[in-house]
């Protein structure tokens, strides 16, 4: 199984792209991606669907599977070396599209490279991270669905952006690490802050 983050400013060709190029067997999908992920199988055939919400009576949905043994979804670490983590694509902007495959190998010992990084006062019972841009980005990957795991840090995922708006949220969530563009540093820098409580971070 190969994570392919789909973002939301991404068109269907795409998306249709990501999935040819991966040999896509199986999409998890969110309501707000299904659309486009149905217009982007329309070209390329079916592939089956599964969603994180319950959205469409078409699709099953995860809590189905997560009654289950699945046994399709067990992972073996003598396979580590061979088997691909994630595909890390460009945009395509400037040209085709080009990836990099990560084995669940090299992922493995980026994580146990980047868990002695950690500060030493990192409490997993405590702390709860965010994450403010798209999982698509392999640093994102690497911290929120890698490290956090290794760690049990519970991480707070975020249906719109994070910015000077919407800062309630590390109010609310308690958030103790954040990590964050120098646009996004400059926003909160200059925002009213005085009805929220960042002593968490």
């Amino acid at each position: 199984m190969s994570l392919i983050p789909i973002q939301k400013d991404l068109g269907y060709l795409d998306v249709s792209g990501r999935l040819v190029q991966s040999g896509a067997r199986l999409i998890f999908i969110d309501n707000a991606l299904l659309n486009i992920t149905e217009t982007a199988l329309a070209l390329i055939g079916v592939i089956p669907v599964i969603t994180l919400e319950e959205v469409d009576p078409r699709y099953p949905h995860i809590d189905v599977l997560l009654k289950q043994e699945v046994n399709a979804l067990r992972f073996y670490l003598s396979s580590a070396r061979k088997h691909i983590a994630f595909i890390n694509s460009t945009s395509g902007s400037t040209g085709k599209m080009k990836s990099v495959l990560t084995s669940h190998a090299h992922f493995i010992a980026v994580m146990d490279a980047t868990r002695a990084t950690i500060l030493e006062n990192t409490n997993p019972d405590e702390d709860v991270w965010t994450s403010i841009i798209s999982l698509g980005y392999c640093i994102c990957g690497k911290l929120f669905m890698g490290l956090n795991v290794l760690l049990g840090i519970l991480v707070v995922l975020l249906k719109n952006p994070l910015n000077h708006t919407s800062l309630d949220a590390i109010t609310r969530h308690k958030v103790s690490f954040l990590f964050i563009t120098p646009t996004l540093a400059a926003q909160i820098a200059k925002a009213d802050t005085t009805n929220h409580d960042f002593s968490s971070i």
